[in-house]
């Protein structure tokens, strides 16, 4: 029965576009939740933009709005769903700000929905600095500390994090602590995080645990979860609190991985009445894991946009080799000897290789152990690093797979030694759900309110199978990561339905779908190979997947091979990519091949510059245009080999149809057009990578059972994506406005436009500007573009093209062809702009049609239940064997799609 009978329908917000790097936490803790509260009984309903998100799958809510996370959008969502409840603490600042608009509006009263997870008042306490210092003098007081002045500064002093959870009889555990090591002992730009805190005392912990649960008790801020901030002085211990942040936080998925509390599962039974049963723990956390987090700030780009930090985590017995694992995976810097911060062991046994030592299963052992890599020994030795290797593994110096806690699904590779007593420790001082033992001697492999995240739980039974191994994506932020990652996902939930043991191997440590086994490591050969040899001494190995992690998979699927390692399905090639002539419609396909058949999963038209937005179905291809681009691709894709997926970009002018681009393998497109149309793309591609075809996939239903991408859609609405976020629309204009409101960019509906572009842009920029300006914009222009506008009747003011105009608040919407100047301080004061003509075209006819056809929220399309599947060959790969599965059908939902309508 819900812990909330009188509640049966819930709104949960995603937290908005872009959810990389640390902000990805906010994607697994909004899924985890999700699941939780339907598998309480209630029906989920999901806002969330963001196609490449785990959120957004199927499987996690009841229905999925790709609605921008702003107060006016989720209104439309609240008015057609009419839910009980909105829940937004899962879901950051940005879902928690939108919630609190909608309530102090008044939109969540008209609607009769109850704000659940945090309260409003409490939000707004947590800002006001009088009542935070009252709130910590009184905690203070009441927990028998002395009072004192706050310090003028709290440079050098250790900073901790300890999340809470709370519930609704005023119970407050102590889920997860971290710890932010003094920044100057790092590289200026970069953080460091801890999970979980390392250097506190058993004293200082209790403190800390006493101080944080009578903040969160004075906040008030209703059950569910909350993170409090302290300073603590590290020579006489003073402590400070530095803040209070309502919800879950962003590092609660990596918090999560190493303890094994399904914090976000926890947190969302709590926000609907269901209690905490056990009494806190009274000790500091005895972790057998520890997880570093490095993040790096990047310059920003040539316009001033903000660059996405460098993400990396690491797992390791201690702080000193997680870190070295966390900078390998970063790959910015050495790991080894060579790094500014190498332990002097690791420098003494680079010396002793340096001077020609033996190199004996010790010395070997003990390099490993360090973060010596093969080919650094190799230089050391001036030696080739494959004889290097090969005396390693004849001298049995081989990694063994640790996992962060006895029994769990996710770890780490490692050279060394487990902690002398080999126990977990007090991983959480947090209480397990009711009925469930304590993380702190447990790791979940189930709970009450379902299975837990595979890569936190315990590791499954074999299945009959050999293994698969899918390479992911890498760290934060390559590009593309939030995508690739998304489509590995997809593969592994086919390879686990399939009836196999599906493997991970990815640097970074999120919960990984259906994984039977999560290896974080750095995506490097030597890694890998040792992957490969762990696992083939537990069971037969049928290859790895390297289409799906995008360029770094591939790449790394490539020397892979060359090892001896087969790669399953397409046999690995190098993109490649030609310059794209100017002008033309450009075209994107993801399609799938298995040798005979093709599948069009996606044809996609630019609307901005190259690599920009996209559009599907496109707006201005024919069926001869299409069935030109099927032709092309289907050549393209047996030129190649191809066994799953391909993407193929093409440029089409004067009925000239010019390929520009060929990549054998997952693109960043595969998660848009999965969401647009319920079709798993790269599920299906890793099904025809084990060795079934199209025809199999449509007759199970994972495939539509006639048609593709390439025939008319069975529905009118038009799908836009940004490469941060996506919208749906009757036309393309509302398409568009839609996914840029979701991208953190709206459009205006009314104001001063900057227009400056070269000359050889003025034709093209005449008829946009006549709309723009017949819509009651003022157009400004530098004089050359102002006479050319003025000849074709345009009316417009002329300028100096100044960034103090945009500045001064006096342009609403700024078209700059060149980088510089005016895109920088168009970025900093938030005005949009467009990079080119083609966008402006676009966002002229966006601004148009929000009053022509003003947007509404629908559903993503639902998929249908799988049909049952017959019998699959598998092929390991080239040279590899080809066995026969009779085993059974398919696995968890997610792994065996078929299109179905919007509800």
């Amino acid at each position: 029965m819900p812990g909330r009978p009188d509640i049966r329908s819930i709104l949960v917000l995603g937290p908005g576009p872009a959810a990389s790097g640390p902000a990805a936490g906010f994607d697994t803790a909004v899924q985890q939740g999700c699941l939780a509260l339907r598998a309480e009984g209630y029906r989920v309903v999901l806002a969330h933009p963001d196609p490449a998100t785990a959120m957004t799958d199927p499987r996690t809510a009841d229905a999925t709005y790709p609605e921008p996370v702003t107060p006016g959008c989720v209104e439309r969502v609240v008015a057609r769903e009419r839910p009980h409840a909105l829940l937004a603490a899962l879901g950051g600042p940005a879902a928690v700000g939108t919630a609190i608009a909608l309530h102090d509006d008044g939109t969540l009263e008209r609607h009769g929905v109850e704000l659940i997870g945090t309260r409003p008042e409490a939000v707004a306490r947590a800002r006001d600095p009088e009542w935070f210092a009252r709130t910590v003098a009184a905690a203070r007081q009441r927990a028998g500390m002395p009072r004192r002045p706050p310090p003028r500064s709290l440079a050098g002093w250790r900073r901790y994090d300890l999340e809470l959870l709370q519930d609704r009889h005023g119970t407050v555990a102590v889920a997860s602590t971290a710890e932010h090591p003094d920044p100057a002992g790092h590289a200026p730009g970069r953080t460091v995080t801890v999970f979980p805190a390392t250097t506190l005392t058993p004293r200082a912990f209790r403190e800390l645990r006493e101080l944080a649960a009578a903040v969160a008790r004075a906040a008030d801020g209703g059950p569910g979860a909350c993170t409090v901030g302290f300073a603590v002085h590290p020579a006489d211990g003073r402590i400070e609190v530095t803040g209070l942040t309502h919800g879950v936080s962003a590092s609660s998925t990596t918090a999560c991985v190493v303890t094994g509390l399904p914090f976000a599962r926890i947190a969302a039974r709590l926000a609907v009445g269901r209690p905490l049963d056990a009494p806190l723990d009274t000790g500091p956390p005895r972790p057998h894991t520890v997880a570093v987090r490095i993040a790096s700030r990047r310059p920003p780009a040539a316009d001033g946009t903000p660059a996405p930090a460098a993400e990396a985590t690491g797992l390791g017995h201690g702080v000193p080799d997680a870190l070295r694992a966390a900078v390998r995976s970063a790959g910015q810097l050495p790991a080894d000897d060579r790094s500014a911060a190498a332990p002097p062991p690791a420098r003494r046994v680079a010396a002793e290789l340096a001077a020609g030592r033996p190199l004996d299963a010790t010395l070997l052992r003990t390099a490993k152990r360090l973060g010596l890599s093969d080919a650094r020994i190799a230089e050391l030795r001036g030696l080739r690093e494959e004889s290097v290797r090969e005396v390693r593994r004849s001298l049995g110096v081989r990694a063994r797979f640790r996992p962060v806690r006895p029994g769990a699904a996710c770890g780490f590779m490692s050279y060394g030694v487990e902690p002398a007593d080999g126990s977990p420790g007090a991983g959480s001082t947090a209480l397990a759900p009711p009925g469930t033992a304590s993380s702190a001697t447990t790791s979940y492999a189930t709970t009450p309110t379902g299975p837990g995240p595979a890569a936190i739980g315990r590791i499954a039974p074999r299945r009959a199978g050999p293994t698969v191994i899918v390479l992911g994506a890498g760290a934060e932020p390559a590009p593309g990561t939030r995508e690739f990652t998304h489509s590995c996902r997809q593969a592994l939930s086919a390879v686990t339905a399939a009836g196999h043991r599906a493997v991970l191997v990815d640097s970074a440590p999120h919960p990984a779908g259906t994984a039977d086994r999560h290896y974080v490591a750095p995506l490097t050969v030597e890694d890998v190979l040792e992957v490969v040899h762990a696992e083939r001494l537990t069971g037969p190995v049928a290859g790895v997947l390297a289409q799906f992690g995008g360029p770094t998979a591939v790449a790394l699927g490539r020397a892979l091979a060359r090892h001896g390692v087969p790669v399953l399905g397409t046999p690995p090639a190098p993109p490649h990519r030609d310059a794209a002539p100017d002008g033309g419609a450009r075209v994107g396909v993801d399609a799938l091949y298995d040798g005979v058949e093709l599948y069009l999963g996606a044809v996609t038209e630019g609307v901005e510059g190259p690599g920009a937005a996209c559009v599907s179905p496109p707006v201005t291809l024919g069926r001869r245009d299409i069935e030109r681009v099927r032709a092309a691709t289907a050549a393209i894709a047996r030129a190649h080999g191809v066994r799953g997926l391909l993407a193929v970009a093409f440029t089409l002018r004067a009925g000239r149809l010019r390929t520009v681009g060929v990549h054998p393998g997952a693109s960043r497109t595969v998660p848009f057009a999965t969401k647009a149309t319920a079709v798993p793309l790269a599920g299906a591609a890793a099904r025809i990578a084990l060795g079934t075809t199209v025809a199999a996939l449509r007759a199970e239903g994972l495939l539509p059972e006639r048609g593709d991408a390439g025939t008319p859609p069975p529905y009118g609405r038009i799908a836009v994506w940004t490469g941060e976020a996506m919208g749906f629309g009757a036309v393309l204009g509302t398409a568009y406005g839609q996914a840029r409101t979701a991208a953190g960019t709206p459009l205006p509906t009314r104001g001063r436009a900057l227009l400056s572009v070269a000359g050889h842009d003025h034709r093209a920029l005449v008829l946009p500007a006549r709309a723009l300006a017949a819509h009651g914009f003022t157009l400004l222009a530098p004089a050359a573009t102002a006479a050319v506008l003025r000849r074709n009747g345009v009316p417009v003011t002329p300028v100096l093209p100044d960034p103090g105009l945009i500045r001064d608040g006096r342009v609403d919407l700024l078209l700059s062809t060149a980088p510089g100047a005016l895109r920088a301080a168009a970025t900093a004061r938030a005005v949009p702009y467009c990079a080119d003509v083609d966008a402006f075209a676009t966002t002229v006819q966006a601004i148009v049609d929000a009053d022509l056809s003003p947007p509404t929220a629908h559903p993503l399309p639902r998929p249908a239940p799988p049909a049952p599947r017959p019998a699959e060959v598998v092929d390991a790969g080239r040279g590899g064997s080809r066995q026969r599965l009779d085993g059974p059908s398919p696995g968890p939902a997610g792994g065996t799609w078929r299109p179905g309508a919007a509800r």
